[in-house]
């Protein structure tokens, strides 16, 4: 038997409060990991998407400048109004008047 003072062991209950809340810390730590790698895959899908919709307007407005040099794409783009996106789906029904 090694010298020193001998550990003292704890009760099965002190055991038993921190095993479940180790599990609990794994489980918070999961789903943490979850939401990250989920978010990460949206973000990504969204820069895609982005993507591939600007490298139109690049493309248009190379074109617009080849044609006419003095055409300046920043002020075209603020002169252009915002326009509310029109539902979709299935229009709900008049009211009976």
């Amino acid at each position: 038997m090694p010298r020193g003072r001998r550990k003292a062991v704890p009760d099965v209950g002190t055991l038993e409060q921190e095993l479940n809340a180790l599990k609990q810390r794994q489980s918070e730590v999961r789903a943490q990991l979850r939401r990250l790698k989920s978010g990460a895959t949206g973000v990504r899908k969204l820069e895609e998407k982005l993507a591939k919709q600007l490298s139109t307007a690049k493309w248009t407005a190379g074109q617009i400048k080849e044609i006419q040099p003095s055409w300046d794409e920043v002020g075209f783009y603020q002169s252009v109004k915002a326009k509310q996106p029109t539902p979709r789906g299935r229009r709900p029904r008049a009211a009976a008047a």
